[in-house]
């Protein structure tokens, strides 16, 4: 199967795999030029274990069929429900998963982080190869792929695990038939309980607005918490 008819399947609601999955979120990512200004409101998920986190925009949400690579005693799909909305230019993600078994956690996690990794890289490649050559050193074009491990994740209430951690990833998205436009991720992966969790900001090269003079992804990064 095609990349291009694997997303379609996708979206169609089949069971795929986490990677295909998340290869669909980075094909529909706009990143719009002109987005709404910040607009912060806190809210609690139920169906995400009550974690209480703040958005900048109000999210959308919808549920998905899929199979988690890497956990090999899980053959039935799992549910997967996604928040996510756009502001700033930027696209603002929860994820979340419930598993069936305490020792899936950990895999899960590394599988979390494994899929955008390798989604973002095949990304970055595609774009490279399609775009042009590069004018002058400052164009797109002359940014290194990067993958960056940004220490322990802390989330108030979460139940603690080494592989509960952050990343940051810099390189290039597809544009059209023939562009690449920077594109960076900071994730966050994290537990409670039975529940795997991904939070991630998605942005192009614009930065992000300040909210009261504090980074917005520090904002929404900190702001995750279980209450209780």
């Amino acid at each position: 199967m095609t990349r291009s008819a694997s997303l379609t399947a996708w979206r169609a609601g089949r069971p795929r795999h986490l990677g295909k999955a998340l290869a669909s979120l980075l094909a529909t990512l706009p990143l719009m030029a002109c987005a709404p200004a910040l607009n912060w409101r806190q809210m609690d998920l139920a169906d995400a274990d009550g974690l209480r986190m703040r958005w900048p925009c109000k999210p959308d949400r919808i549920e998905r069929s899929l199979r988690l690579g890497g956990l090999g005693g899980l053959d039935a799909p799992l549910r997967m429900v996604m928040w996510s909305c756009e502001a700033a230019g930027a696209k603002w993600v929860l994820s979340a998963a419930r598993l069936g078994s305490a020792v899936d956690v950990s895999p899960a996690l590394r599988a979390l982080s494994a899929a955008t990794a390798g989604n973002l890289a095949w990304a970055d490649k595609q774009a490279r190869r399609q775009a042009p050559a590069p004018a002058s050193p400052s164009t797109a074009l002359s940014l290194i792929w990067q993958h960056t491990d940004t220490g322990e994740v802390q989330v108030p209430g979460m139940t603690p695990n080494p592989d509960a951690r952050g990343w940051r990833t810099q390189g290039l998205k597809p544009e059209g038939s023939s562009g690449a436009v920077p594109l960076t991720v900071d994730a966050w992966h994290f537990s409670h309980g039975l529940m795997v969790f991904q939070a991630a900001i998605w942005r192009g090269e614009r930065p992000l607005p300040l909210e009261n003079g504090e980074d917005a992804v520090e904002v929404f990064r900190s702001s995750l918490h279980f209450p209780g």
